[in-house]
């Protein structure tokens, strides 16, 4: 208690809230700091929720509230040690990080597939869209279906393809019965309960869903990689909280770091349509670079009109692809001439950046 009432001498934005039992042992204990509480003002449209990170002395889950900032960085939003992963510690939780966050509520969250948390989401987060991560699924498929999860079956391959990469429902279902009939797990009690979970975890059915780039935990994962590099196994509580500290010191000099390189790098401009000009007036360093890959991809398309300046089908160009036949087409509407442009792969909605389709619709 001493070491968290030191850090409240030195950070008057931070907030501790702790939860006890009826014997007065600590059941949950959540922290954000002034910056946390920034970041996630300015940032908190969609969180990643996990508790992975068990390596402290009293073996107890410790849950990393992570969202990205504008750079493409992970950046925390605050940290709880919990002793119990039940539905009511967790409802306790999200009430409790909503309430210090000045209540606003996540757009989007996303977790692993604990009913546990299903249930407290829903009683705390009610108008917060919940849907899993894309690292637990392929993890869990991996411990249920061991035997064809195998570089060598061929099942990971397609598995995984088919997890990134289809965003048509109609496209899913044929390749998900393709692939469970193929390699005989039909009726693999797992993935049934997967399958009849989809629209919590496939991207077609929630492309729709604002992620922020986000559509699975590795941004968590990642910062669970970085906490074991600062926070030895069975670290006393004393060391667990400094170490922790300086953990998020390095977050920060990451972040200042990418922010002059933001303010002092010259933009490079890969083509020149004025479209480049006004996003490099927008994007910070990173996030243009994503946007450049998209813009110069929009090259190996070719566009059919459907109705002039309003409606264009965009597929692959037919030289680069090996079977012509089996090209994607994608639709894509301009409205209020030219005031909105939206394309039925989603990645607008889901992202927050124009597509490929979209570009070369209004290129």
């Amino acid at each position: 208690m001493k070491l968290l009432q030191d850090m409240k001498m030195e950070d008057m934005n931070l907030k501790v809230e702790i939860d006890v039992d009826g014997d007065g042992r600590v059941r949950t204990m959540l922290w954000v700091t002034g910056k946390n509480r920034q970041d996630y003002f300015h940032f908190g449209d969609v969180v990643t929720f996990d508790t992975t990170y068990k390596t402290n002395l009293y073996n107890m889950p410790f849950a990393l509230f992570v969202g990205v900032n504008n750079h493409f960085q992970s950046v925390i939003f605050g940290g709880a040690l919990m002793r119990e992963e039940t539905e009511a510690a967790f409802n306790w939780l999200f009430k409790t990080f909503v309430a210090l966050m000045n209540d606003k509520h996540p757009v989007t969250i996303l977790t692993d597939q604990a009913l546990a948390m299903k249930g407290a989401i829903e009683s705390a987060l009610p108008n917060t869209k919940h849907r899993w991560c894309k690292w637990h699924v392929l993890r869990d498929v991996k411990g249920n279906i061991g035997h064809v999860y195998n570089k060598s079956s061929g099942f990971k391959k397609e598995f995984n393809k088919l997890v990134n990469d289809v965003t048509c429902v109609d496209e899913f279902e044929s390749k998900w019965l393709s692939l469970v009939n193929r390699f005989n797990v039909s009726d693999n009690e797992y993935m049934v309960r997967l399958y009849d979970k989809r629209a919590m975890w496939a991207k077609p059915y929630f492309k729709g869903i604002f992620c922020a780039g986000m559509t699975s935990t590795q941004r968590s994962e990642s910062a669970n990689h970085m906490l074991k590099q600062y926070i030895p196994r069975s670290s006393p509580m004393h060391v667990f909280v400094r170490q922790y500290n300086k953990f998020l010191g390095s977050r920060m000099s990451d972040e200042a770091r990418e922010f002059h390189l933001n303010a002092n790098k010259s933009r490079t401009y890969e083509s020149t349509y004025p479209i480049e000009d006004d996003a490099a007036s927008i994007y910070t360093r990173s996030v243009l670079l994503k946007f450049q890959d998209e813009l110069y991809k929009c090259g190996s398309y070719v566009v059919t009109p459907v109705v002039h300046g309003a409606q264009y089908m965009v597929s692959v160009a037919p030289s680069k692809v090996k079977d012509a036949t089996k090209r994607k087409w994608r639709n894509v509407k301009i409205d209020d001439d030219g005031q909105f442009i939206n394309c039925n792969c989603g990645m607008f909605d889901h992202v927050g950046m124009l597509c490929r389709h979209a570009l070369k619709a209004w290129t």
